[in-house]
C-alpha cells in the first residue's frame, strides 16, 4: 500500500510566481478570489474602538478595543476541515485504501464530539458533502448506516445517514437555517456498521451550496495584546488610529500606533504633551470616551464626560471648571467612586514598531494564498474596521483548461469535468468510484502548459446493468 498523501487533489505549486496583483478593501473578512500559490505581499490591518452603550457623567462606559483580549489573523480555503479531523477518534477509526479510494473506516457507535478548527459561527449555515461506503457488520439494527449527527447550540439535532449499503453514496446535508452548530458527532447509534468516507471529496463549506471540492488549509497568527520588541513591552491595542502593516517587497512588518489610550486619575499635568506625543490637548484631534459624544471627531470642539477639549486646552461644559485645580479634584473623585474618565486620542507623531523579526513578524511575512477561493478573517472579541490586501490572482492568459473524462471503451460513463487551472501547474486527478464499473487508471498526473484532456479508464462490471 502506498503512502498516504492528504491534500492529493491539490494543484501543486506552480513551477514560477506570476500574476494579476488585485487589492481587496473590508471588514473582518475579505474574499481573495482566482488567488494562485503565492506569498500576501500587503496587508494592513486597523483597529477601530468600541462602546457598548450611551455613557453619562453619572453612568460611564468604559472604551474597549480590538484588542482586548487579542486576536487572530486567519487565512483558509472553502473546505473548513478534513476527513481525518472530523472522523478521527470513531470506534475502530482507521486509514486504509478501499476500493481504489484513499478512505477512513470506522464503525458506527460512540465518537468524540468535533467543531472544526476556529469554531462554527452563530446563526451560520453550513454545508458538508462527501463519497461514503457502508457494510453491514452484524444483522442488528435497520438498513440506514448512520454517518454523523450534527447538534445545535438550542438541543436539538438531525442526524445523516446513508440510505443503502455495500455500495458508494454521494452524502450532502446542509445544516438548519438560523441555528448555530455546536458539534459534529456520533451517539450512541449502534447499528454496527463500518463506514468508508473518502478523504478527498470531503468537505465542509459556508452556505448552502456545495462548492467545488479544494483541499483544507488553515494558517493562524495569534495577535496578543503586547509584544516585546527589542527589550521593550508594547501594547498592540488597535484604537481606531492604530495599524498593523506587512509588506512583503520590503520585507517588514509594522506596527504603528497613532491613538492612546489614558485614564485621568486627576493627577497628571494638563495642557501638555508627554514624551510619548499624547495629544490629548493639541488641535487638529480626536477625542472618544465616557461622554455624551462617544466615538464623534472633530477637528476643534469635543465633549467627554463634560469635558471640552478645544484649542485653548481642557474645560468641562457640564460642569464647569474655571481651572485645571477644579478639573483635577473632579477627576480624582470620579476615579475615587469607580467611574474614572478614559480618553482616547490621536498621538501628535505616530509611533511606528519593526516587529518583523519577532514570531508575530514572521508568521505574517509567510502567509501564503493556495490555488482558488481565499479568504482572509480577523477573528477576536471586536473585530477590526478595516482590512487592506493584495494578492496575486489569476489573469485570463495565464489560465488553462483541464477536462476530465471517464471511459469505459469508447463510451462516456460519465458527464466530464472541466475546471480552469493556471498554465505551468502540475495536476493530479484520482479516479472516483462510479457504480457499476471498476476503476482501471487509479490516477493520473502531468503539467498543464496548455489545454489538457484526460481520460480515466474503466471497466464495466459483469453483473451491471446499463
Amino acid at each position: 500500500m502506498r503512502a498516504f498523501s492528504r491534500n492529493r487533489r491539490k494543484l501543486i505549486k506552480p513551477h514560477y510566481v506570476r500574476g494579476l496583483k488585485k487589492t481587496m478593501t473590508g471588514t473582518s473578512k475579505v474574499t481573495l478570489e482566482n488567488a494562485i500559490d503565492a506569498h500576501i505581499p500587503y496587508l494592513e490591518i486597523t483597529g477601530k474602538t468600541a462602546q457598548n452603550g450611551t455613557p453619562s457623567p453619572e453612568a460611564p462606559v468604559s472604551i474597549e478595543n480590538a484588542n482586548d483580549n487579542g486576536m487572530s489573523v486567519v487565512l483558509h480555503g472553502t473546505n473548513l476541515a478534513t476527513a481525518y479531523q472530523i472522523f478521527a477518534d470513531r470506534n475502530q477509526y482507521t486509514e486504509l485504501e478501499f476500493d481504489g479510494s484513499e478512505c477512513i473506516r470506522y464503525q458506527c457507535d460512540k465518537a468524540t464530539d468535533k467543531v472544526i478548527e476556529g469554531g462554527f459561527k452563530e446563526n451560520t449555515q453550513y454545508t458538508l458533502s462527501c463519497e461514503a461506503y457502508a457494510t453491514v457488520r452484524t444483522s442488528l439494527g435497520n438498513d440506514r448506516a448512520y454517518l454523523y449527527v450534527i447538534y445545535y447550540t438550542d438541543g436539538t439535532y438531525d442526524a445523516v445517514y446513508l440510505n443503502t449499503v455495500n455500495t458508494w453514496e454521494y452524502s450532502k446535508f446542509t445544516t438548519k437555517a438560523n441555528k448555530t452548530v455546536a458539534t459534529i458527532s456520533m451517539r450512541a447509534w449502534a447499528y454496527m456498521k463500518d463506514i468508508y468516507v473518502d478523504v478527498n471529496t470531503f468537505q465542509i463549506n459556508e452556505g448552502t451550496q456545495v462548492l467545488p471540492y479544494e483541499p483544507y488549509f488553515r494558517e493562524t497568527v495569534e495577535i496578543p495584546t503586547s509584544i516585546d520588541v527589542n527589550g521593550t513591552s508594547v501594547s498592540l491595542l488597535f484604537s481606531e488610529y492604530d495599524k498593523l502593516a506587512v509588506d512583503k517587497k520590503a520585507g517588514k512588518v509594522k506596527y504603528i500606533e497613532g491613538g492612546y489610550y489614558k485614564t485621568l486619575t486627576g493627577n497628571e499635568g494638563m495642557g501638555y504633551s508627554s514624551s510619548r506625543g499624547y495629544a490629548w490637548v493639541i488641535v487638529p484631534h480626536r477625542l472618544t470616551g465616557n461622554g455624551y459624544s462617544s466615538h464623534h471627531q472633530g477637528t476643534s470642539v469635543m465633549f467627554l464626560n463634560g469635558l471640552s477639549f478645544g484649542d485653548s486646552g481642557i474645560a468641562f461644559s457640564k460642569p464647569v471648571f474655571l481651572s485645571t485645580d477644579g478639573l483635577g479634584t473632579y477627576l480624582r473623585e470620579q476615579n475615587a467612586n469607580g467611574t474614572p474618565v478614559t480618553v482616547l486620542a490621536e498621538l501628535e507623531k505616530p509611533m511606528e514598531y519593526d516587529i518583523t523579526k519577532t514570531e508575530i513578524g514572521q508568521a505574517l511575512l509567510s502567509l501564503a494564498t493556495r490555488q482558488g477561493t481565499n479568504y482572509l478573517e480577523i477573528v477576536g472579541d471586536l473585530e477590526p474596521s478595516a482590512l487592506n490586501v493584495t494578492y496575486y490572482s489569476e489573469s485570463e492568459q495565464d489560465q488553462v483548461n483541464l477536462t476530465i473524462k471517464y471511459m469505459c471503451g469508447d463510451r462516456e460513463i460519465k458527464e466530464p469535468r472541466v475546471q480552469e487551472i493556471r498554465k505551468g501547474s502540475k495536476y493530479l486527478i484520482v479516479s472516483p468510484h462510479i457504480d457499476g464499473y471498476t476503476r482501471i487508471s487509479s490516477e493520473v498526473y502531468g503539467v498543464a502548459d496548455e489545454n489538457v484532456e484526460i481520460e480515466l479508464i474503466y471497466e464495466e462490471n459483469s453483473d451491471a446493468t446499463i
